[in-house]
């Protein structure tokens, strides 16, 4: 006969095909079986069985169970998960009316306009789907078509208007294309000639430091209080690496831009999937590494 084991939770004797069966609708199989573990063997043979259970088990059993018979009921339960508290079902709205009670799909009511609720228009030709809604703050319906509840209305920052500035005088109030004043040289300001005939177009700007234009026409702004002067970049060339020069104005024959050999292009490079030490990208050796 099938070994029989004792449920804390009822008294009675059970095989392990009728404890699963008892409970398979409750838990789940690895629960059971973690369960069938705990569960005390039936001593003695046939009615013996049934009898130990009924006096013993009653004696034993359900004597402890008016005492610590419930905890350890508890203690040889498989532990369950928490069940999830179950939320009130929604209430039906219908997004036509705005009654509640049924769906959209059973609203009986004509097709209404989303933004306002008419029944003369779509929302598409309403005359209010560019107005803010004062509930929620959003554009395309009124306050009595919102869904958003009761939320506050999010404030919008107001961001200061930028005061319009002429690129071509200097003045403001209005914008480079209605300017009336004859076109002025973009590096120096004069009207006698373009930025390419500009005698200062390679002069450095004492305002802010870079060439094209001179102080007078900076439009870098007013410097901030205990902003520190930052010092200008030293030009390196993307060739050679040195320092003093631009790439246009380099000496040197064309390099390749990975291991710096003047007998190859980088495509051609032994070098170029291999990774570099100083800051660990591929396509450069450490010795062409711009990394500061």
């Amino acid at each position: 006969m099938p070994e029989q084991r004792v449920d804390a939770e009822d008294g009675k004797a059970y095989t392990w095909d009728e404890i699963s069966n008892h409970y398979w609708k409750k838990y789940k199989s690895w629960e059971i079986d973690a369960y069938w573990e705990k569960m005390k063997p039936v001593k003695g043979k046939g009615k013996g069985k049934g009898k130990d259970e009924k006096g013993k088990g009653k004696g034993k059993e359900k004597g402890k169970g008016k005492g610590k018979g419930k905890g350890e009921g508890k203690e040889a339960r498989p532990k369950l998960r928490a069940k999830k508290e179950e939320r009130e079902p929604r209430e039906k709205r219908c997004f036509n009316c705005g009654e509640t009670g049924h769906a959209l799909a059973d609203c009986t009511s004509p097709k209404l306009c989303k933004c306002c609720g008419s029944e003369d228009h779509e929302i598409k030709e309403c005359p209010k789907k560019d107005d803010a809604c004062d509930k929620c703050g959003k554009k395309g319906h009124i306050a009595e078509k919102c869904r958003s509840g009761d939320k506050p209305v999010r404030e919008k920052k107001e961001r200061p208007v930028r005061e319009k500035k002429c690129y071509n005088c200097g003045e403001t109030g209005h914008a480079v294309a209605d300017c009336t004043a004859p076109k002025k040289c973009k590096g120096c300001g004069s009207t006698d000639h373009a930025r390419d005939d500009c005698p200062k177009k390679d002069s450095e700007c004492e305002k802010c430091g870079k060439k094209g234009h001179i102080a007078e026409i900076c439009r870098s702004g007013e410097k901030k209080e205990g902003a520190s002067d930052r010092p200008p970049r030293e030009k390196r060339c993307f060739n050679c690496g040195e320092t003093g020069h631009a790439v246009a104005d380099c000496k040197v024959g064309k390099l390749c831009n990975c291991c710096g050999s003047a007998d190859h292009e980088i495509k051609d490079c032994s070098k170029k999937d291999e990774k570099c030490e100083k800051c660990g990208r591929k396509g450069h050796i450490e010795a062409r590494c711009r990394k500061a």
